[in-house]
């Protein structure tokens, strides 16, 4: 990497897409070409009360902060989403996890790429999407649902723990039930205890 970088900025990630988020001493993040140009200029911020974006694109899409709200440009600097959001994932599979922190609380669901809310913003949490279900959690217990919203097992089940993101590998997911670890299939059928 050219040690110009370093004198003009505090903060680079490596490249993805083609361009490398980058932050100012001042704290204002942008991001620059593979030369070393600016392409989106360094107007924005990569945090806002402790909530960080993820420092690089996915889908052609890159979150960044403006005013203490989330929104999202494309490669060419221009806001593609308006700054709404709390809290953003990244986009996967044309689908990404948004948060609205408000008077009912932090709530999640998730936008496509135009910013339209596809799955309404209703939930206690949600996470990514794998094997065609997100885990999500509803007046406290989790649960899935697929890529229309639709509670595909029901929310009866608890997380196993805070680090734990529930998700489904190769077709099964670990989740508590009445206090016991279990592995469930994708129709929410128990194969075995943990």
């Amino acid at each position: 990497m050219n040690n110009s970088y370093s004198i003009e900025y505090d903060y680079i990630h490596g490249f993805v897409e083609g361009l490398a988020f980058v932050r100012n001493k001042d704290k204002k993040c942008g991001y620059i070409n593979e030369s070393g140009a600016v392409v989106i200029p360094l107007d924005y911020e990569g945090s806002a009360d402790g909530r960080f974006v993820f420092p690089f694109f996915s889908e052609g899409l890159a979150a960044l902060f403006k005013n203490g709200k989330l929104g999202f440009v494309d490669q060419s600097g221009n806001v593609v989403i308006d700054f709404q959001y709390d809290y953003a994932y990244t986009f996967q599979d044309g689908l990404c996890g948004v948060r609205k922190d408000g008077q009912n609380g932090i709530r999640y669901g998730f936008i496509n790429k135009r910013g339209e809310e596809v799955i309404p913003i209703e939930y206690d949490w949600v996470y990514y999407f794998s094997d065609g279900l997100a885990p999500a959690k509803r007046n406290g217990k989790l649960g899935y649902i697929d890529k229309f919203g639709n509670t595909a097992i029901p929310f009866v089940y608890d997380k196993t723990d805070s680090g734990d993101t529930a998700q489904f590998i190769n077709g099964t997911a670990v989740v508590m039930l009445n206090g016991k670890k279990l592995r469930i299939d994708r129709n929410g059928t128990p194969l075995e205890a943990e």
